[in-house]
């Protein structure tokens, strides 16, 4: 029929009379808009939160949620959170016009400090800013002066304002380093510093860490490093004793890549990775409690008695070099 008319007999027209030619391209316009918004949100969103960091960005809410006691405010705080995870992370950044010259963080004068060495490093000419956790006092500034020693007054792992200060400060930071600190914290606690671990690295950036090995043979080792046994420079007892099968599984939630350097597995038989360089370890830090440097001991006639099986579970934790960092 001419026009693309209805039957005479027909009681009343479909709901939308497709032979109507205006209709249609009201329709399609409409949802040519719907869909283009669609792609337009999809693609804001994914400059705000590249998916790589979708995992660690929910580390960070999950853990700050957990603060509060109140399962009602911990869960609205969780949403709150997670609706804009950057938003929340630049609003914990100090708001500071800079870290030279006096400038203020609000987070107290260890920290300050912290950040005033973060921005001298990053203005040296490789821009590189290195840190250890939990080594205030230890002395490696000294032996190592392209990083950063620290310690709880510093650099409060569990502080989502440290964290976004000190990203704020370095740029960027191109390695971390923790030695025997991770087994005083609780598995939250790991998650959480994984976490910002991940969104304060570089691309291409290490964490490296050693802990205690749950797995090794030694009884007397084992008792040694248990639970509760031993306290840390800052009151903490070992929280957890962690093996190959349970701490890197943490780093890799959050989505670093692994690399595992030394480590029993669970029939007490050790690794150890050949290609683990004196360059690298120079590059990402040097680990004191490991197989390697305990033979160096005996052969300087150096080891302490009893010292000849302190190895430790040995990783690297490595950002994804297409994974991008936050710039806060």
């Amino acid at each position: 029929r001419r026009g693309g008319g209805f039957p005479a007999d027909s009681a009343m027209p479909p709901p939308l009379a497709l032979g109507n030619r205006r209709l249609q391209l009201l329709i399609l316009g409409m949802l040519a808009a719907v869909v283009s918004a669609a792609l337009l949100s999809q693609r804001h969103s994914l400059r705000r939160r590249p998916s790589c960091l979708s995992r660690a960005l929910n580390g960070m809410c999950s853990f700050a949620a957990m603060r509060d006691k109140d399962p009602s405010a911990s869960a609205a705080a969780y949403q709150t959170c997670s609706d804009s995870p950057l938003d929340t992370l630049r609003a914990s950044a100090p708001a500071v016009g800079g870290v030279l010259g006096g400038a203020r963080s609000g987070l107290g004068r260890k920290h300050d400090e912290l950040r005033a060495r973060a921005a001298e490093m990053r203005a040296r000419p490789r821009g590189e800013v290195k840190v250890f956790l939990g080594e205030g006092g230890r002395g490696r500034d000294a032996k190592y002066p392209d990083w950063i020693s620290t310690d709880r007054h510093q650099m409060d792992a569990f502080a989502l304002s440290h964290w976004a200060s000190l990203s704020q400060a370095s740029g960027g930071l191109a390695a971390l380093f923790a030695e025997h600190v991770l087994e005083h914290f609780t598995p939250a606690q790991v998650y959480f510093v994984a976490a910002m671990a991940f969104l304060t690295l570089r691309p291409g950036g290490r964490f490296r860490i050693a802990v205690p090995d749950a797995y090794h043979p030694d009884a007397i080792y084992i008792h040694y490093v248990r639970v509760g046994g031993m306290e840390g420079g800052m009151g903490a007892n070992h929280q957890v004793i962690w093996s190959k099968d349970t701490l890197p599984q943490i780093f890799e939630m959050v989505g670093f890549q692994v690399q595992l350097h030394e480590y029993f597995d669970l029939k007490g038989e050790f690794h150890r990775n050949e290609d683990d360089s004196v360059e690298e370890i120079d590059k990402w830090g040097w680990v004191e409690r490991t197989a390697r440097e305990m033979k160096k001991k005996e052969e300087r006639g150096t080891l302490k008695v009893g010292n000849g099986n302190w190895t430790s579970l040995y990783f690297d934790a490595i950002k994804p070099a297409s994974c991008p960092q936050l710039h806060l």
